[in-house]
């Protein structure tokens, strides 16, 4: 946990997406509201006023979401909520998985690959998504013993649980959680009573999250989503992004964030190569297994949405209608590959007891891994994947041999089960923090892709650089990215800063604020970005142009000021001093030095009225005697 949320560690909080838009001022009205002594039903600064407490996901009567606000106030109190729920998702998880009678490392396994998974984690900044989704493991535990203990008692745990699911504020996580626990329920004990407790409970559920479902329902039906709704297949799951699940970075380069075929609600998916691998190996025709492997099978088709007919024709229909991004199915898909990956640990763990280590074993998976590098790139490059496909490549590789190797090499013995068992948990888990720190550094550096042109896809993570460097060394790929452009020069050389080429002249205007036109053409194709003015230059006459404080191109000190608009706000200029001789001496970063103009003997016409331009004119005191002439 302190690898994925290292940023926490080092003082910083959650403020991603929807978080310091929505989550974190809906907090502070909330703060407001309690220390007033005020029930927070309007917000009145929103939209001319709003209902609040109608809103789903403003969690006004849920519990853990006032008590983080009130102790830790709204912006670290939203990072704290969502620690909460990883540590109760991680225990419902552990929990529900030894009461299935798994081992202690793969319960281990199985609540830290949902709980510290990439999408958990991703959807930090959607706080009622990921509140809802922590009750998951605790409710089919709730479920499970009220089926095997039917009593009054059993059915108000699983009211209470599905209760404070359901006030997290996401319907659409509890209307997959209701069916799947009576799955497991009924998967427990196939008898009446056990769907009467388990339905009653969750009855009783349901009637608790009334307190913010019919004000909902209320507020819908009196807004624009009561004349009905046309975007329920919005942010539908894609093919390539569903292989990214077990295949790193297969979903590169995505689409257009709007009107591609990608989804951008959850913008990480993977959750392991080894725990889908070990969640396939754990679809057994036991009867604890079937209701996780129907539920991952059926969450997954729902959340390919527009990708999958049948599965848009059910989005549909009531009750999922009213809700939109078919994608937020994949969550309980996720939960449902996590336990199933517990379950592939054990029934591993139990083969390597009867089986034996030989040289035969090691040498076919050695040569497995080499036929892999070798036919992989030519596959990958098919029409049919993404060049991210190729990409992923290594990573795959790696994780397969490593977890065969885990699996073959542990001597034969009394305690070989047992040692292959906390072998695979391990490399399973290393995998996943190595996979979290690859989005950490991509999350430190710098994004590229808000100057990007429209429609550009965004750039790749580092992971996925390296790897297209390892695969087009090899391959020499057409695919690989193109190499990145060497940034310009700072400063320009000598010789071009002294040059007599030919280039365009310099000379402001008087009637206008903006310059001439070769200088607010020069300042379209010039890096400099602008910024506000110094309080020195606005002390300055506001009828002359524009001012810069330095320039970059400046020969030795002088007390003249550069009119041009070409360096104007520059960074680099203004941290440098002495200021700049005049517009002669100006040279921009990425272009080519303007040459010193001659002196004019007269003034062209729609120029300056202004005596000839020079150093000597453009002085502080004529600039100055200048600006208190009457017009």
């Amino acid at each position: 946990m302190g690898l994925v949320y290292r940023s926490v560690l080092q003082g910083r909080v959650l403020a991603g997406r929807d978080a310091f838009r929505i989550f974190i001022p809906d907090s502070a009205f909330l703060l407001e509201a309690l220390r007033s002594g005020e029930l927070p039903l309007w917000n009145p600064y929103l939209r001319l006023g709003q209902p609040f407490a109608a809103t789903l996901y403003s969690q006004v009567f849920y519990p853990p979401r006032l008590l983080t606000v009130l102790l830790a106030g709204p912006e670290l109190g939203f990072t704290l909520q969502h620690l909460l729920h990883v540590v109760l998702a991680a225990a419902g998880t552990f929990l529900l998985l030894r009461h299935l009678r798994a081992s202690r490392p793969a319960a281990l396994l199985g609540a830290a690959a949902f709980a510290l998974s990439a999408p958990f984690a991703d959807l930090s900044a959607q706080q009622n998504v990921v509140s809802a989704a922590a009750w998951t493991g605790l409710l089919l535990l709730a479920s499970r013993r009220a089926a095997l203990q039917p009593s009054p008692r059993r059915a108000a745990q699983v009211a209470l649980v599905a209760g404070l699911a359901f006030l997290a504020g996401s319907p659409e996580t509890w209307l997959w959680q209701a069916p799947l626990a009576l799955a497991v329920a009924l998967a427990a004990r196939r008898e009446v009573r056990t769907v009467v407790a388990t339905g009653t409970g969750l009855a009783w559920g349901f009637a608790l999250g009334a307190l913010v479902a019919l004000p909902a329902l209320e507020f819908a039906r009196n807004s624009t989503r009561g004349a009905g709704r046309t975007d329920q297949l919005e942010w539908s799951l894609s093919w390539p992004q569903l292989l990214s699940v077990a295949w790193p970075f297969a979903e590169h380069p995505r689409s257009r964030y709007w009107a591609g075929e990608d989804q951008f609600f959850i913008l990480v998916l993977f959750l392991g190569t080894l725990v889908c691998v070990l969640a396939l190996v754990g679809l057994g025709r036991s009867r604890r297994a079937l209701p996780f492997g129907l539920g991952a099978l059926v969450l997954t088709l729902l959340a390919l949405g527009a990708h999958f007919p049948p599965a848009a024709l059910v989005l549909q229909l009531p009750p999922f209608h009213l809700f939109r991004y078919p994608v937020k199915y994949f969550v309980g898909a996720a939960f449902c590959v996590a336990v199933l990956a517990a379950f592939g640990l054990d029934v591993l763990a139990r083969r390597a007891r009867r089986g034996r280590r030989s040289l035969v074993h090691v040498a076919a998976v050695v040569a497995a891994l080499f036929a892999a590098l070798l036919l992989g790139p030519p596959v990958a490059k098919l029409p049919l994947f993404r060049s991210g496909v190729e990409a992923g490549l290594p990573w795959v590789v790696l994780a397969l041999g490593a977890g065969a190797l885990a699996f073959i090499l542990p001597a034969a013995g009394p305690g070989r089960g047992l040692r292959v068992r906390r072998t695979l948990a391990v490399v399973a888990l290393v995998e996943l923090g190595a996979f979290h720190l690859l989005q950490g550094a991509r999350a430190a550096r710098p994004s590229r892709h808000s100057a990007a042109p429209p429609g550009s896809p965004p750039p790749f993570p580092p992971g996925m650089r390296a790897a297209s460097a390892w695969t087009s060394a090899r391959t020499s790929s057409p695919r690989s990215p193109p190499p990145r452009a060497p940034p310009p020069r700072p400063y320009p050389e000598r010789k071009a800063r002294t040059s007599r080429s030919a280039g365009t002249p310099w000379c402001p205007t008087a009637s206008s604020r903006s310059g001439c036109a070769s200088s607010r053409a020069m300042a379209r194709r010039s890096p400099c970005a602008s910024s506000p003015s110094t309080s020195r230059e606005r002390a300055r006459p506001s009828t002359w142009p524009g001012w810069a404080t330095t320039c970059v191109g400046a020969r030795r000190p002088s007390r003249t000021w550069c009119p041009c608009s070409r360096c104007r706000g520059c960074p680099r200029c203004t941290a440098r001093t002495p200021p700049c001789r005049g517009p002669s001496w100006c040279t921009p970063h990425a272009w080519p030095a303007t040459p010193r103009p001659r002196r004019p003997s007269w003034t062209p016409p729609n120029r300056c009225a202004a005596p000839p331009c020079s150093p000597r004119a453009n002085s502080w005191r004529a600039l100055a005697a200048r600006a208190r002439r009457p017009a």
